[in-house]
């Protein structure tokens, strides 16, 4: 099987597997809110949209570390290139991570319920499938998250 081929089917398995654990986590969680909140409103959009940007980053730190770790068995290159690749590597760690790690903060504050949090994400998605419903969503609890007391919230921790 081609290398590329075999990536791609990899990243996709590993998307659905990312999607389907954070509709669980949302269901769950969402539960859980209900019970300890009855008054609130579902959130199940807003755990699943901070479980899948938690997780992705965290896969996107680590898919970093590997490739900056891992150079020489991954791509194994001319000597004379191996310096310039290491540093282009290490450059594209040192630029990339702290977005990763911001969005990963962003997603964990998500799942906290913080207002903020939904329309920097939906801002910086840069996708209309997320801009849609975020927007009815963020719309109709407006009011409600700019409510929520962090010390009642079990996933403030």
């Amino acid at each position: 099987m081609d290398v590329g081929i075999s990536f791609i089917a990899t990243a996709i398995l590993v998307n659905i597997l990312v999607i389907v654990g954070s509709v669980f986590f949302a269901f769950q969680a969402n539960g859980n809110l209900r019970r300890e909140e009855p008054e609130s409103l579902p959130y199940r959009w807003g755990f699943f949209l901070g479980t899948y940007t938690l997780v992705n980053a965290a896969i996107g730190l680590l898919v970093l570390l590997a490739l900056l770790l891992l150079h020489g068995a991954i791509l194994p290159l001319p000597r004379e290139f191996m310096s310039l690749f290491v540093g282009t590597m290490f450059l594209t760690f040192l630029l990339v991570a702290p977005m990763h790690i911001l969005s990963g903060w962003i997603g964990y504050r998500i799942i906290c319920r913080r207002r903020w949090a939904l329309i920097l994400i939906t801002a910086l998605t840069f996708n209309p499938l997320i801009y849609i419903p975020s927007t009815f969503y963020i719309a109709k609890r407006w009011h409600e998250l700019s409510r929520v007391d962090p010390s009642r919230y079990r996933y403030h921790r």
